[in-house]
C-alpha cells in the first residue's frame, strides 16, 4: 500500500516482488496510468507482468477502519514530509499502523531531520513579528508562538552562512514527542538568526533518501533570536515534536 504523494516507490517494489499494488485515489487517472505503463515499458516490464486489476485505488481510505484489501498488505508506504520541507500532515502514525496491521512492514522505518545553525539577510523580515512594527500592539509573543517561528517553501535561491556542522535528530513518530538534547559547535563566528533543516528518510536497511540537494522537497528554516555566536562555542540544542510541528530552542546556561 503507497499512500506517498506520487506512488512511484511502492510501484516498483510491488513490480519487483509480483506482489498486489494498492494506493489511494478518487479516481482512476489515465495520465498516472500512462507514467505506470511508460515505467514498466522503459524497464522491460511488459504490461502483461502487471495487469490493471492488480493496481487497485482506493478512494478516501480510512486507514484505521481499512477495507478487508488492506489487512494483505505485506509493505505498507506512507509520506513522512511534505514538499514544503516540514512534517507530513497525516494523522496517522506508525504505532497506529502497526497495531492495526502487525504483520505488515510500515516503511520509511525512521525519519532524521538534520539542523545546521545559519544567518540570512532574508530571515530579518521574514516571519517573525515585532510589537513596534504592529503599532506597539502586544502581539508579537502570541503571534510568534502559533506559527512556530517556521518558514517553510525555502528553495535553491534561499542565501545564507553556515556557523555549524550539521546535526541530527531522529524524529519520532509519536504525535507528541519526549524532548531531545543535542550539543552544537560553533564553526564560524558571527550573528546567527535561523535553523536550516532537510530530512534523511531511511527506507530500510541501507535504502536511504536525503532532500538536502533535492528539487522536489524545499526545505525549513526555524527562526532564532539574533544572536552572536564564537568559534568552537557550544550550545545545547532541544528537539520535541508536537503534532505535525517540529520545535527547536536554546538551552541557556
Amino acid at each position: 500500500m503507497d499512500t506517498m504523494t506520487v506512488s512511484i516507490f511502492g510501484l516498483m517494489l510491488a513490480v519487483n516482488m509480483g506482489w498486489q499494488f494498492f494506493t489511494e485515489r478518487s479516481f482512476r487517472s489515465d495520465l498516472y496510468i500512462n507514467l505506470i505503463v511508460h515505467i514498466l515499458t522503459v524497464n522491460d516490464r511488459h504490461w502483461s507482468q502487471m495487469d490493471l486489476a492488480t493496481i487497485i485505488f482506493e478512494p478516501d481510505i480510512d486507514l484505521l477502519t481499512c477495507s478487508t484489501k488492506l489487512h494483505k498488505c505485506k509493505v505498507f508506504l506512507r509520506d513522512t514530509i511534505s514538499i514544503d520541507g516540514g512534517l507530513s500532515t497525516s494523522a496517522v502514525t506508525k504505532r497506529m499502523l502497526s497495531f492495526k496491521f502487525p504483520d505488515c512492514l510500515i516503511l520509511p522505518v525512521k525519519l532524521v531531520v538534520n539542523v545546521v545553525l545559519i544567518y540570512s539577510e532574508f530571515l530579518q523580515t521574514s516571519n517573525v513579528v515585532h510589537d513596534e512594527n504592529v503599532f506597539n500592539f502586544k502581539i508579537a509573543q502570541i503571534m510568534n508562538e502559533y506559527s512556530t517561528r517556521e518558514h517553510p517553501c525555502l528553495d535553491s535561491s534561499f542565501i545564507y552562512t553556515e556557523h555549524s556542522n550539521p546535526i541530527s535528530f531522529t524524529v519520532d513518530d509519536t504525535i507528541n514527542a519526549e524532548k531531545t538534547v543535542v550539543s552544537l559547535q560553533v564553526t564560524k563566528t558571527g550573528q546567527v538568526n535561523g535553523l536550516y533543516t532537510w530530512f534523511d528518510i531511511h527506507f530500510h536497511d541501507e535504502i536511504s533518501y536525503s532532500t538536502k540537494n533535492s528539487t522536489h522537497f524545499n526545505k525549513t528554516c526555524y527562526l532564532i533570536d539574533l544572536r552572536n555566536v564564537q568559534l568552537d562555542e557550544r550550545l545545547q540544542l532541544t528537539f520535541q515534536r508536537e503534532l505535525h510541528c517540529m520545535k527547536f530552542s536554546f538551552e541557556e546556561s
